[in-house]
């Protein structure tokens, strides 16, 4: 009988996955075009790239999901883009488990 709940407790420890704490990195970059009008430049071209990381406590294949759910790539459209005057600024943020 102990070896039955012996192989109990193992089998209903094995099935269970630990949660730990996973480093989510992530690099978030913004590109702003150059606004020009009439061969004037308003604004200079740039890129800013930062760095950022955040925990997440779980199991590894739902830390990963969780992290890489905050990949993508976003466009703001400003009132020189709406104008013609130049392109939408684009923000992309690329995550993963570390």
């Amino acid at each position: 009988m102990k070896t039955i709940f012996s192989l109990a407790v193992l089998a209903t420890l094995a099935l269970t996955s630990c949660k730990k704490d996973y480093t989510c990195a992530c690099t978030t970059t913004v590109h702003q075009p150059e606004i020009s009008f009439g061969g004037d430049v308003y604004q200079e071209e740039s890129t800013t790239t930062t760095p950022s990381s955040s925990t997440i406590k779980d199991k590894k294949d739902d830390a990963k999901t969780k992290c890489e759910s905050m990949n993508g790539t976003t466009t703001t459209e400003t009132s020189w883009s709406q104008s013609g005057f130049g392109d939408p600024t684009t923000t992309t943020v690329k995550c993963q488990i570390q």
